[in-house]
């Protein structure tokens, strides 16, 4: 499927690391999201109700990270990945990607329906 809505530039708080020290302050992490569902049937309706509400999606994006404390950021995008597709059934897949800036780090995921 190629119609994606895309999420960039994301920025939240979260408490993750694999020390007590690093999980007990909160971290900026970036987060892009790609969403890939038929986009088809909204394009031509102009409702919202045939596609994803994309500020659902980032509200729920930041509740996660904010309310969530995890070791390894995999696990953090694996959460997220997998409440997305729970939540959203119009979405066949999405691409996720969570960066920590102040360690050069990043994980990409993609999961499918």
């Amino acid at each position: 499927m190629s119609d994606k809505i895309v999420l960039e530039n994301m920025k939240y708080f979260g408490h993750l690391g694999c020390t007590p020290e690093e999980r007990s302050t909160p971290q900026l992490l970036i987060v892009d999201a790609e969403l890939f569902l038929n986009l088809k049937i909204s394009g031509e309706s102009d409702n919202l109700d045939d596609t994803v509400n994309y500020v659902q999606i980032r509200n729920l994006i930041q509740n996660i990270i904010e309310n969530t404390t995890k070791n390894l950021i995999e696990s953090l995008a694996e959460n997220i990945a997998q409440s997305v597709l729970k939540n959203f059934p119009l979405i066949d897949s999405i691409k996720l990607k969570i960066f920590k800036p102040l360690s050069d780090a990043a994980v990409q995921i993609e999961r499918y329906r």
